[in-house]
Order: structure tokens, then sequence, then C-alpha cells
């Protein structure tokens, strides 16, 4: 065998073995992408698979928290099959135009307080001729009313109160309004609101809604106006003088004839 025929020989021979090389390296590439694309689709799958539980985990939190809350409501309502809700607004009439002899710039009525309580017993809260509660006597002289809701929230604890609610401030003329609860057996509604400026007058309705065995669907009454006796000023802007000892709650003397405002109970359950 000649030099050039063995030449050839030996380049035929590296040709093949280059050639098995890089069949074998393919083939191999090949199963390992095949490999990582199973392994990527199980993790996909798994990723899925996971993010679907949580979806379904905040759903199902989400509806407990939803159902949680109408519970919630429903408790803090109240009103059972036989109790009722009406929607309390006060109408501030108040102004020049009407009431010319007695008016003050400014004039304004503090947030209101309304509550229910029990039928047969006289308003465990205030009652005209009689001494004013601290709370009654704050809401009378300043218009804040976290204390006589403290005397509510007493009162509830005994049994003798059965809701109560408040509406917001207003300058007149205008309207604010919030829902209250009775049932046939709290039946009753009182509803009191500083007249402001003023010393220690106030505005007040009491009623009974439900008369003859029904309840009253729809009913305004005048609001009357009265001193609550812990400020002895006389005139709306009358610096603060403390009555001393306190005297009773009575009727405004020297009030407008025309009344200033009023409260409208409409029933909503």
């Amino acid at each position: 065998m000649d030099r050039n025929t063995k030449f050839l020989l030996v380049v035929s021979i590296a040709l093949m073995i280059v050639t098995l090389a890089f069949t074998i390296y393919v083939a191999n590439k090949e199963v390992i992408i095949n490999t990582d694309t199973e392994d990527k689709v199980k993790l996909d799958v798994s990723d899925s698979i996971n993010e679907t539980k949580d979806d379904l985990a905040s759903t199902v939190t989400e509806h407990k928290s939803a159902e949680e809350e109408i519970n919630n409501l429903l408790e803090e309502n109240k009103t059972d099959d036989t109790g009722v809700a009406y929607r309390v607004t006060l109408i501030g009439d108040w102004n020049k135009l009407k009431n010319p002899d007695w008016h003050v710039d400014g004039s304004h009525f503090a947030p209101f307080v309304v509550w229910s309580y029990y039928n047969t017993i006289a308003d465990p809260v205030y009652q005209e001729f009689t001494e004013a509660s601290e709370g009654m006597e704050i809401m009378a002289e300043t218009g804040a009313i976290t204390k006589l809701k403290e005397e509510l929230e007493n009162e509830i604890d005994k049994g003798t109160v059965f809701d109560y609610a408040s509406g917001d401030l207003i300058f007149t003329p205008d309207t604010t309004n919030t829902i209250l609860h009775l049932d046939e057996n709290n039946s009753i509604a009182s509803v009191v609101s500083m007249l402001a400026p003023s010393p220690d007058w106030f505005i007040a309705v009491r009623t009974n809604l439900h008369k003859n065995n029904n309840w009253i669907e729809d009913v305004t009454i005048d609001a009357l106006n009265f001193d609550a006796g812990t400020d002895s000023g006389k005139k709306f802007k009358s610096f603060n003088k403390d009555t001393d000892p306190k005297e009773k709650i009575i009727p405004l003397e020297d009030a407008s004839e025309i009344p200033i405002a009023s409260f409208r109970f409409e029933r909503i359950k």
C-alpha cells in the first residue's frame, strides 16, 4: 500500500469517528432538551395548580368574610320578624325669614340623638320637670353627645332602652337623618338636639309609633323647645353661667311661636 492510499484511509477513518461523535452528541442534546421541556411543563402545571388553589382559598376566604359581615349586620340590626325600622329625619326650618323675631346668625342644630325604649316606663334618659342628667346637660350646653350615648348604652344593658342612633350637625335650613329600630315592646321614640348657639336650649320630640296594634307608617311632628336648667344665660350668645343648683328641664319661655324644626318618622321595615 503506497503512501497516498494510507493517507486517504486515515482521513476516512478520522471522518467516520468525527461523524459518529457528532451524531452521539446531537442525540444526547435532544434528550437533555426534551427532559428540560418536560420538567418545565411539570413546573408550569404545578405552578398553575398552586395558583388555582390560592385563588380558590382566596375566594372561600372572601365569601366567608362577606357572610360574617352580613351576619354581623343582621345581629346589629336588632330587628327580628316582629321588629321594625324607621328613618328619622330632622327637618331644620329655623331661619330669619320664617322666624324674624327669634333667630341668631350661625343658627344650627347639633347632631341629634334618638332612642327607642320600653313602652310601660317613663323615658329612662330624660323627663320634663326633672333635673337633666350629665349627658343631657353636656348635649344641651355644648352639642357633644358622647356622654349621652354612654348613658343610653347603660340603659340598653338594663333592658330599658332598645336602640339609639344619631344624625349630623346641620346649619339651617337643612335636613339630616338616621335609622332607628323598635319592636312592639319598645315602640316609643325620643329625640333631642341642641339649639345652637344657645346657653342650654334644645329641641325634642317624643312619640309612640305603635298605636291600636298598628305601626304608624309616616308622621312628622313639630319639635318643642326646652331649657335644660343648667345654664342661666338669657340670650343666644350669653356667656356661660352655670345654674347652681340645677333647675329642672322646662319648656323654653319667649321662644318663637313658629316651630323651628320638626322630626319625620318614616317606616322602612
